[in-house]
């Protein structure tokens, strides 16, 4: 469900990783849904560590429920 994941890079991601000087020097407002190319697929995986061990959404952001981590994780996972 590609709403889904892009619902939860919206909510949780993008207010600190998009175009205006993004932290880590990623971008993921424009990062494309499609885990059928390499260089996607690498930071698919990347977000995927990220948010596995709860490193983020930092802890002094708002935080996704357990549930919505978990289809997260587990759509991203899927690809």
């Amino acid at each position: 469900n590609t709403k889904g994941l892009r619902d939860y890079l919206d909510t949780h991601c993008v207010s600190c990783h998009s175009e205006t000087d993004p932290k880590g020097k990623l971008r993921l407002d424009n990062l494309a849904i499609d885990f059928t190319k390499p260089a996607e697929t690498k930071i698919w995986g990347r977000v995927w560590e990220r948010v596995h061990t709860k490193e983020m959404p930092p802890a002094n952001k708002k935080q996704p429920t357990p549930e919505a981590n978990t289809t997260f994780l587990n759509q991203v996972a899927l690809g």
